[in-house]
């Protein structure tokens, strides 16, 4: 079984006229070049079936306009259903939102979970600290995961990049046990602490996914991050910026164990699915 768990993908009005929501400074800044592309759910769809996939977590976005959002997360909605659950939707609550009521909404209309939370303009401030502090509360409460955008501190610029704040993120983490979470993009690079006994127990809860590794990193990462990690990392392509073919045959090559592939290729994703609640079929 391969599952792709990070995938975007946008409603109709949005692909078809981006330049309409040129006003929101969080999707300016990752979709204002046309190189930069946007797909719908059957686009999503026809990429699994051409490349074997069998599922796939489509992330939202996070809007700064609040009815945009929620018009956004009702197409996630959509996507799960009309999939017949071979996508696995995120959604994410609006700041200025009532949290936890729109949490419980969003699972009640099919959505898995929460994400992927950004902050591509302002970076971990005080108040957005305090809104992933309340996202986190809620999703522990109501059994939903949360997929949190993790860049890397260090290393070249590029859009959306900023402060990850690891500190905080894991100040958040440890506040918050009982929840389910995956970390972007390596997390940052999270993963290398739980080679600290004390570390590794309070992310117990928590995953990684291999998204833009190819943008980011050398083949190596993915046999450092087996060896600290290796139960606990999903393959995830950020599809469509980047697809399958860019990932899997590098992971063959880089680990020379079968159950390390199948693990980061579907047993991971199924063991995380597992644990919020899901059951795939």
């Amino acid at each position: 079984m391969i599952i792709d768990f990070h995938t975007h993908i946008f409603p109709d009005d949005v692909c078809e006229g981006r330049e309409k929501f040129f006003s929101d400074d969080n999707f300016r800044i990752l979709y204002e070049s046309e190189k930069s592309r946007l797909i719908g759910y059957s686009a999503l769809l026809e990429y699994m079936d051409k490349n074997c996939i069998d599922y796939s977590a489509a992330m939202s976005f996070p809007w700064e306009d609040m009815e945009t959002g929620r018009l956004h997360n009702d197409y996630m909605a959509m996507s799960a259903r009309s999939s017949s659950g071979r996508i696995i939707s995120f959604g994410i609550p609006h700041p200025d939102s009532d949290i936890e009521k729109s949490v419980v909404d969003m699972k009640e209309n099919g959505i898995f979970g929460v994400g992927e939370i950004a902050f591509y303009g302002e970076g971990l401030t005080e108040k957005n600290y305090r809104y992933l502090d309340s996202v986190l509360g809620a999703c522990e409460l109501h059994s939903m995961p949360v997929c949190i955008h993790v860049n890397e501190p260090v290393g070249h610029k590029y859009a959306g990049k900023y402060e990850p704040s690891l500190g905080s993120i894991y100040s958040l983490i440890e506040k918050h046990p009982e929840a389910k979470i995956l970390l972007s993009h390596w997390g940052g690079g999270m993963f290398v602490y739980e080679l600290m006994p004390e570390v590794r127990k309070v992310l117990g809860n928590v995953f990684y996914d291999t998204a833009a590794s190819p943008y980011l990193y050398d083949s190596g990462i993915y046999r450092t991050a087996a060896e600290i990690a290796g139960k606990k990392i999903l393959f995830g392509s950020d599809y469509p910026l980047l697809g399958l073919k860019r990932y899997e045959p590098v992971i063959r090559k880089e680990l020379s164990h079968a159950e390390d592939i199948e693990r980061i290729m579907g047993k991971n994703s199924e063991k995380f699915l597992k644990l919020s609640g899901h059951a795939i079929k």
